[in-house]
Formats: structure tokens, C-alpha cells, sequence
């Protein structure tokens, strides 16, 4: 018996890829996210394994996508470098995530049928007497109430889907590192003139530490290039980061315990370290970098919300868990909602694109049998080890980032 249609939670990259590859296999989905439509993001890293995909689902060519969704430090109205990379490419690209959603919300004049502003406060199993297959009544922040007899969770690391079946059970675990991004608008005009160079033809920059009590700093451009003439400012960000300072037990910079809405409550403690920068090589004799770090009173006036403290979250929901919620509620989870790797080290967004293409294969398969718990039992089975292995390695390379290595200033990191 086939499925009314697919819910699905959460529209970043996983559930809108999910819904792309769905949509273009004649089956319906819905989907369900707390944030505005079209809400800017940050930029994102995709390996080959992953853009490759991409060009099915969203049926371009490779070098039209690295055109239309590749950041470039000289923007897009120059296309030369990205028209000469090779179509089969083994190296990462660093693409535009907010323009990459758009594309998958709305691409061959298709679009998905998406929800936003629906942020999930409640679900309980169905006590309908007359459902024969598993369901779920899901409720949102904005009153909708709907019931669904299969869900994809793709809410990510915050899961209310997760919390609300699960509860009490996963625990988000801190890795101990003080993290701080800060978002930054450059003029065109310093960007050009300063910018540029310090990138050195690279869309990022970085500081890796030269002992174990100095910082990284890690400088992205976040979007495409503004037209020329525009008058819009370069949108790029630094990550200020070291391992916490924990057997003094009293580091003001790593807080594993706040709430999500204290996460742009900074310290003065931060402030204090970055000027502290001032005075390190080659942060001291660059203009641009110390531009950019704002080492004076004007990045103590930026508008609230522009410096956030991350927390490098890790989690992995167990096998048995995820077997229990396909076959009690026929929900089932991808991305970050399962394994939760950190915002530094880790290949999140690369991972929950993966899922969806693979999980719409699975879905499209028993679609019309409706017999989509066994196909997702085995894709768990073949993913589940792959999944944990990911949230260790990432754990790994979070180390490894901080690890003091010479010389000082490396440019061209993913991270």
C-alpha cells in the first residue's frame, strides 16, 4: 500500500536534498522547517563524493555548478578559473549554501512544497483506533497540527523529533574547546585593496597556533562576491579557537553548559584575547587581518548576534534506537539528527546530503509496496558503522586542527 506522502522535518541540506531527490521520483513530500524561507547561511565545504551526486539532482554540469554555486575571491562575474577546472576534480569546493538551498527548493520548475516558520514543539504516537500503520501527531510553535505515517527527521543536532521519542537518553557531548564565530561585512573597497591578498587566491585564510596556548584563526569568505557597484558589503567571518583551559576549571570562554539562546553572551575575556593577537606574527603586521578581528572598541558595538559561541557537539543515536523509532512510529533519521559531528572537524553537511540521496533510493524502491521499514532497517544496517566511525574521526581532527605546526600562517584550509 503506497504512502500518502513523506513529512519531512527540518529544510537545511539534508531535508531539502531529500525532498529534491523524492520529488523527482514522483513521490510527495512536505517539508517542515523552523527558519524564514531562504534565511542566509553559512558557507559550506563539499567533497567530491557529494557535489558529484549533486549534478543528478539537480541536472547540471559540473563546471555549471561550480560556476553558479562555487565562491570565488574575485566573485562570479569572473568565471574563467572555475570554466577551467576539470569536470572530474578530486578537490573539495567551497560553494554557496544559501544559494544551493534555493536551487533545491526550486530548480526545472519544480519546487518542493515546504513549511516554513513551523518550528516541532510536540509529538506523541497516534491513538487513533482506526490507524492500522504506525503514525505520528505532530504540533508546531505556530499551532499546525498534522499526522503522518512516515517521517524523516531531519531537524539536525537540537532534534525536538529525537528529544520528544527519545527522551532523556542523548546527551549532546561537549568537546573541550572554546570556539567563537564572528561574522563580518567588509566594504568592497577593503576587500579589494586588502582582502584580496591576504586570501592570496584562496577563499580562506589561517592562523594555525605556533605553540599549545595559541589560538587558531580561521577566516572564510561566507558568499558570493557582491556585484561590483552595488554598494553591498563582502560577507566573511572568522573562528577564534583553542582547546579549553580545563584544569584551571575556570575558563570564562568555554561554557559546555549554556543554553542554545546564551550563545551570544561573549565575554570580556574574549575581547581581552583577541587584542591579545595584536601582538603575534603574522596577525601583527597584517592590516586586513587585524581589520578583520576588529581589535579596537567598534567590535564591542556590532549588533548582537554577530559573535556566537559554538559548542563542538558530538552524538551517534544507536542502531537499536533507531530501529525502535522506524518500527514504532515509522520515523526515520538522517544528518546531524543521528550523528553529530563538530562545527570544526567534522563533515556534517557532506554527510547529511549523502543520506538524503541514499535514503530517497531506499524510499523509492518500497514506495509501492509500502514496505519502507524494511528498506530503511537495511540502509541503517549499512550506514550505522560508517555513521560512528565519522563521529570519532571527527573528534580526531578537531585535535589535529589545534595542533601548534610551522610555519604559522597556512592559507586554503576547509575548516
Amino acid at each position: 500500500m503506497a504512502q500518502p506522502r513523506v513529512t519531512i522535518l527540518g529544510g537545511g541540506l539534508a531535508g531539502l536534498t531529500l525532498g529534491r531527490c523524492l520529488l523527482q521520483k514522483g513521490i510527495p513530500s512536505v517539508i517542515y522547517d523552523s527558519r524564514p524561507k531562504g534565511a542566509p547561511t553559512r558557507s559550506v565545504f563539499l567533497e567530491p563524493g557529494t557535489y558529484r551526486p549533486l549534478l543528478k539532482v539537480l541536472n547540471i554540469e559540473a563546471t555549471e555548478f561550480k560556476r553558479t554555486f562555487g565562491i570565488d575571491i574575485h566573485g562570479r562575474d569572473r568565471t574563467d578559473a572555475l570554466q577551467a577546472s576539470s569536470a572530474t576534480t578530486e578537490s573539495w569546493l567551497h560553494v554557496s549554501r544559501t544559494d544551493l538551498e534555493r536551487a533545491l527548493r526550486k530548480s526545472d520548475g519544480l519546487e518542493l512544497e515546504e513549511r516554513s516558520e513551523h518550528r516541532l514543539i510536540r509529538a506523541t504516537p497516534s491513538q487513533e483506533p482506526s490507524q492500522a500503520a504506525p503514525a505520528l501527531d505532530l504540533e508546531f510553535a505556530n499551532h499546525h497540527k498534522l499526522r503522518s505515517t512516515l517521517v524523516i527527521d531531519a531537524l539536525g543536532t537540537h532534534s525536538a523529533l529525537r528529544e520528544a521519542l527519545l527522551p532523556g537518553i542523548y546527551t549532546l557531548v561537549v568537546e573541550p574547546y572554546a570556539v567563537y564565530n564572528h561574522k563580518k561585512h567588509v566594504e568592497q573597497a577593503d576587500y579589494q585593496s586588502k582582502f584580496l591578498t591576504l586570501l592570496n587566491g584562496s577563499t580562506t585564510w589561517t592562523h594555525q597556533p605556533g605553540n599549545p596556548s595559541e589560538p587558531r584563526v580561521h577566516v572564510k569568505l561566507e558568499d558570493h562576491l557582491p556585484s561590483s557597484g552595488s554598494g553591498k558589503p563582502v560577507r566573511m567571518s572568522y573562528t577564534y579557537s583553542r582547546p579549553a583551559r580545563v584544569s584551571d576549571n575556570d575558563d570564562p570562554l568555554y561554557k559546555p553548559n549554556r543554553s542554545k539562546s546564551e550563545a551570544d553572551n561573549i565575554s570580556p575575556e574574549y575581547y581581552k584575547e583577541i587584542d591579545e593577537l595584536a601582538s603575534v606574527e603574522p596577525i601583527k603586521s597584517n592590516a586586513a587581518i587585524r581589520q578583520l578581528l576588529g581589535q579596537d572598541e567598534s567590535a564591542k558595538e556590532e549588533p548582537k548576534g554577530a559573535i556566537k559561541n559554538w559548542l563542538m557537539r558530538t552524538l551517534i543515536v544507536s542502531k537499536q534506537d533507531l530501529l525502535k523509532l522506524l518500527r514504532q512510529y515509522s520515523v526515520a533519521m538522517i544528518g546531524d539528527s543521528v550523528h553529530t559531528t563538530p562545527i570544526l572537524g567534522g563533515s556534517g553537511a557532506n554527510m547529511a546530503v549523502n543520506d538524503a540521496i541514499e535514503l530517497a533510493d531506499v524510499i523509492a524502491k518500497h514506495w509501492k509496496s509500502g514496505n519502507i521499514t524494511t528498506g530503511v532497517s537495511e540502509f541503517y544496517e549499512t550506514k550505522w558503522d560508517e555513521w560512528n566511525n565519522a563521529v570519532q574521526e571527527s573528534k580526531w581532527e578537531l585535535a589535529a586542527l589545534h595542533q601548534p605546526v610551522q610555519p604559522q600562517q597556512t592559507t586554503g584550509a576547509k575548516i
